[in-house]
Order: structure tokens, then C-alpha cells, then sequence
């Protein structure tokens, strides 16, 4: 190696790192991130004075669902975590394209007799990391693809947990009112049937009954008050709002059903085509594939390359190079090949059976709020109509005292448990299309 060799092997440790944007990786993921959820906003694992602001803003605001999911983006810790992967793995990009350093040496031997010094200076370079340095970066560069794939499918699960968890608690607040009007139909009875009871009218038996009911309706609204509670709070922690902060100002009704539902081949179809995780395990086969073939190089022995400077105080200076040779007799990267070759293969199969669940979870979340979707119409242009006629019937019997006030007030108990049922399988059926939706990697419309 002469010296000018040496000096262009410099030039590329100082200058051989080529980067990749940091601004080019978040664009991608805020990309997949806006067709999984619709929703566009900053990615960063710190809070800007801008970003708190809007937050305070939107929690002023009523909280609709995608409310909920936008300041869930910029507020939730879990996420904040997640994009330091971003990060973290750019860093290793960054590193790849770094030689490693080179070994300088020094040495110098003054003589017995005191006639001068003899001196050497040596700086040495491996020089395979100069023919390997490409291979490293697309590498590299692979697997951070790889980890913008991982970072949005995560980031879409939490997304899908903030819109069940909201769903959950507008349907719960919307069961608690209507559990109040339970409750007030069995004090009203149970004052009845006290009045009843001192006038001779019933016996124990009668008002027991009554009381019983009374008691079992009251025990209800306390566990649900408490479950209220314990769904309030989940949705706060994934909105990422601690403390006693404000209340949160949450849409009072579930949306109506949307016009239609996807076609189940098409849903397939985009999730093959948008899903992140899938994506990822497809990315996984590039990686190896990559690091197959920089195993395979791994037969070129290691060369370390010298330029050496020498003088002494009788002889004139000399510089030379030198170089070093692995000689591979025994260990040729042989092992290393195999087992990139098995995961290889193991990848391979592992796409084909993800691909399988993906069929078949998205079959069975279709199936389901196809069933949800007519119990939905099916409660609301029937049951609650029926209950509802039966209520008005009954009210004018009871008018013309040809019906007893307690039947009056299970009629009507019945028909609020037929609105409950109906909030009830709402929720669900809004719950199922937040799970076909993460299911296929994109945000449904919802009109």
C-alpha cells in the first residue's frame, strides 16, 4: 500500500458515512400512521409548548373520536417511547457507513552508547472494511426500514385501543343514563307499594318483592358507576392524561350505523397490500437476504493494510507499506451461511402463515359486525318500535284504569332494557369495525 492508496483509505473514514434523512424516515411512518387512522401530526418523543397548547385546546372541545385519537398521537407516552426506535435505529444506519478506526503505533529505542534514537511510526487499516462498507450500509438501510414498519403497526394498535376504549365509555355513560331511568321506576314502585301495604292492600310477600328489586337495581348502579370509572380512566391514560386533569367532554351518542360496510374480498385485498406488520415480516426476507449474501463474502480473509515510517540516527529514514493476510484453512463463514439459509426459509413460511391469520381474522371480525350490524337494525326498526307501542298502549289502559301501575312500570323497564340492548350491541358493532379496520391497515370510512 503507498501512500497515496493510504491517503484516499483516509478520506473515507472522515467522509464515507453517506446518511440517510432523519426527516425522509418520519415522513414515511407519519404516512403510514395518516391511512391507518386519518389522522396527521407531529412526530416526536417531546411535547412542544405548540403541541400542549393544542391538546389544552382540544380537551376544551367535545371529544369526538378522532379527537381522542389526535391528541392521543401526540400525548401518549407508550408513542413517545416507540419513536425513539426511530432513532435508534437510524443510529445504526449512521454506523454503518463509519470505518472502523485505524491502529496507529510508536516506537522509540534510544541507543547503549547514547548515539541517538531509532524511531518508528506505523498506522495500520483493515482494508476488507473499505469492500464491505456498501454492503453494510443497504444493510443497515433494510433494517431500518424494517423498524418504520414495526413503529407504525405499533403506534396503529394503540390507535385502535383509544377508539375501543372510547367507544366503551360512551356507551357507558349512555347506559348509565338510561340505568337511572330503571332506577327510578323501581323506587317509584316501591313507594307504591308501601302506600299499598299500609293500606292493606298487599301482603309482606308482596312488598318484599319490590324491594328486592329496588336493592338489585340500586347494586347495579354502583358496579356500574365503578366500571364508568375504571373506562374513564383507561382512556385518560391513553390519552396520555394523568393527575386530576378535566373532565373529559365526551360525544354523548355512539354514531349511527355508516351507509354500508367494506366488501370482505376487498378488506383482504388492502390488508396484503397496507399492512404494516406484514410488511415488516416481508422486509424481514430482504434483510436476510442481504446479510446471505455479506456471509457469503466472509470467505475473503481479512486484510490489514500498514504504512510504516522508519529512521534511526545511522541510517537514512525509510517508509513502506505491508499488509496482513487471513488465511481462512478452517473457519470460511460456513455455519453463518446455513443458518441466514434456515431463517431465510423460516421467513419465507412465516409470511405464508401471517398471510393465513390475516384471512382469517379479518373473515371472522366481518362475519361479526355483519351479525352486530343487522341486531343493530334489527333492535332499532323493530324491538324498540314494538316496546315503544307497547309502552303507549299501556299508558292509555292504565289512563282508564284497566291496567295496574305495576305492570305500567315493567312495560316500561322492558322497553329501556330494549334501549340498553341496543346501546349495548352499537358499542360492539363500533368496537368490531375499529378491529377490521386495524385489521386492514387503513382507516374505513365511516359514511
Amino acid at each position: 500500500m503507498n501512500v497515496k492508496i493510504y491517503a484516499q483509505l483516509l478520506f473515507i473514514l472522515l467522509f464515507g458515512c453517506t446518511s440517510i434523512s432523519e426527516k425522509m424516515g418520519l415522513a414515511e411512518v407519519q404516512e403510514f400512521i395518516r391511512k391507518g387512522s386519518g389522522q396527521t401530526v407531529p412526530m416526536t418523543g417531546v411535547l412542544s409548548q405548540e403541541m400542549t397548547a393544542k391538546i389544552d385546546s382540544l380537551l376544551l372541545e367535545k371529544l369526538t373520536v378522532d379527537v381522542a385519537v389526535q391528541i392521543a398521537l401526540m400525548n401518549n407516552p407508550i408513542i413517545q417511547v416507540i419513536y425513539y426506535d426511530l432513532e435508534i435505529a437510524y443510529a445504526d444506519v449512521m454506523q454503518s457507513g463509519i470505518l472502523g478506526n485505524p491502529t496507529l503505533s510508536a516506537s522509540v529505542l534510544n541507543s547503549q552508547e547514547d548515539r541517538g534514537k531509532h524511531t518508528e511510526i506505523s498506522i495500520e487499516q483493515n482494508v476488507l472494511d473499505i469492500v464491505l462498507l456498501p454492503l453494510q450500509k443497504k444493510l443497515a438501510k433494510a433494517e431500518y426500514q424494517q423498524v418504520k414498519f414495526q413503529v407504525g403497526h405499533a403506534v396503529l394498535e394503540i390507535i385502535k385501543d383509544v377508539k375501543t376504549a372510547f367507544y366503551v365509555l360512551q356507551a357507558d355513560r349512555h347506559m348509565m343514563t338510561l340505568q337511572k331511568d330503571v332506577l327510578k321506576a323501581a323506587e317509584a314502585a316501591v313507594e307504591l307499594a308501601e302506600r299499598q301495604y299500609k293500606a292493606g292492600n298487599i301482603n309482606t310477600l308482596d312488598l318484599a318483592s319490590h324491594q328486592a328489586a329496588l336493592h338489585d337495581d340500586q347494586l347495579e348502579w354502583m358496579e356500574n358507576e365503578a366500571e364508568l370509572f375504571s373506562n374513564r380512566e383507561n382512556l385518560r391514560k391513553l390519552l396520555g392524561l394523568t393527575g386530576a386533569g378535566p373532565n373529559l367532554n365526551i360525544e354523548a351518542d355512539l354514531s349511527k350505523l355508516p351507509f354500508s360496510d367494506p366488501e370482505l374480498s376487498n378488506v383482504i385485498r388492502t390488508a396484503f397490500a397496507q399492512r404494516l406488520d406484514l410488511a415488516a415480516a416481508q422486509q424481514e426476507l430482504v434483510i436476510l437476504k442481504k446479510a446471505l449474501f455479506l456471509a457469503r463474502t466472509e470467505i475473503i480473509p481479512d486484510i490489514t493494510g500498514e504504512v510504516e515510517s522508519e529512521s534511526a540516527y545511522d541510517e537514512d529514514s525509510h517508509l513502506g507499506s505491508s499488509i496482513e493476510l487471513d488465511i481462512p484453512l478452517f473457519d470460511r463463514g460456513q455455519a453463518q451461511v446455513v443458518r441466514f439459509k434456515a431463517e431465510l426459509s423460516q421467513s419465507e413460511k412465516q409470511i405464508e402463515v401471517l398471510k393465513q391469520e390475516i384471512r382469517s381474522e379479518i373473515r371472522i371480525i366481518h362475519n361479526q359486525m355483519d351479525t352486530k350490524r343487522k341486531a343493530v337494525e334489527y333492535y332499532r326498526d323493530i324491538i324498540i318500535p314494538v316496546h315503544e307501542d307497547v309502552v303507549h298502549a299501556s299508558q292509555k289502559e292504565y289512563n282508564f284504569m284497566l291496567l295496574g301501575a305495576y305492570t305500567l312500570l315493567e312495560v316500561k323497564q322492558d322497553e329501556i332494557n330494549a334501549r340498553r340492548n341496543y346501546i349495548l350491541t352499537l358499542r360492539d358493532y363500533w368496537i368490531l369495525r375499529t378491529d377490521l379496520e386495524h385489521a386492514s391497515g387503513v382507516e374505513l370510512s365511516n359514511k
